[in-house]
């Protein structure tokens, strides 16, 4: 079983493990979605954790109109994409869903499967952990911003020979 990791979040700095992140960028920077002024978005924050190896993880937050294809493409920018691979979304791990779906479609605590890559699947997990607002972004994909992400573990030297 792993321990828990740790990650930056990259509204204050702080170094804070994967457990607590969801907390600290609910609470303490008080993303949440009450009374939205009419230059703010609603938005979901997301959680986006490997299937197999939970150490690897990513919190972002994206309107609720987005689309489950515009996630695959932010993941594919941010995380996955090396070579145009087919992807697919899940729910229960084996159900398929169109990727056409809006964000809205899905509610706080939902979890969708993410699948890039079939021939080497990358499998992540997608929690909707929380509702937050910012101010209304022109260009929707563009301005999808990280707010927290896994520090690389810190791996023995070891022999290196080759």
């Amino acid at each position: 079983m792993a321990s828990s990791s740790m990650g930056n979040c990259y509204l204050c700095g702080a170094t804070v493990s994967k457990t607590t992140m969801t907390n600290h960028l609910l609470r303490l920077h008080k993303l949440k979605a009450d009374n939205i002024p009419q230059d703010e978005e609603k938005c979901y924050l997301l959680k986006v954790e490997g299937v197999y190896d939970k150490d690897y993880w990513l919190y972002f937050d994206v309107p609720i109109s987005t689309v489950l294809w515009e996630v695959d493409e932010f993941l594919r920018k941010i995380w996955l994409e090396c070579c145009q691979h087919l992807s697919a979304f899940f729910i229960k791990k084996y159900d398929e869903i169109d990727g056409n779906l809006n964000l809205s479609t899905f509610c706080v605590k939902d979890k969708l499967f993410h699948a890039y890559d079939f021939g080497t699947t990358t499998d992540t997990m997608i929690t909707i952990v929380g509702e937050t607002t910012r101010k209304k972004q022109k260009n929707t994909f563009g301005s999808w911003h990280a707010t927290s992400h896994w520090l690389f573990p810190a791996h023995p030297v070891g022999n290196l020979q080759q």
